[in-house]
């Protein structure tokens, strides 16, 4: 188990690692599918949100607010959902 979130990055298009300092973890890109629903870091905000597949089609995954412009939270709540 991960003892913090991690900012995933693609490396040569195979394998998703954790860019931080002194971490180790990877997952071959077959197997990324693991990291859906896991917490990660979003590359330009440096806030937490939840990966997903649509996030996994990045090399440096973001954040739905980041990359859409959009705050989810706001938007669900906007929609009565």
């Amino acid at each position: 188990m991960a003892k913090h979130p991690h900012l995933l990055i693609l490396m040569n298009k195979k394998t998703w690692k954790c860019a931080l300092e002194g971490c180790g973890f990877f997952v071959h890109l077959g197997l990324a599918h693991i990291l859906i629903g896991k917490t990660a870091i979003c590359w330009d905000c440096q806030e937490k949100f939840m990966v997903s597949e649509e996030s996994l089609k990045e090399e440096k995954p973001r954040c739905y607010e980041c990359k859409t412009g959009v705050n989810i939270e706001q938007y669900l709540k906007d929609k009565g959902l």
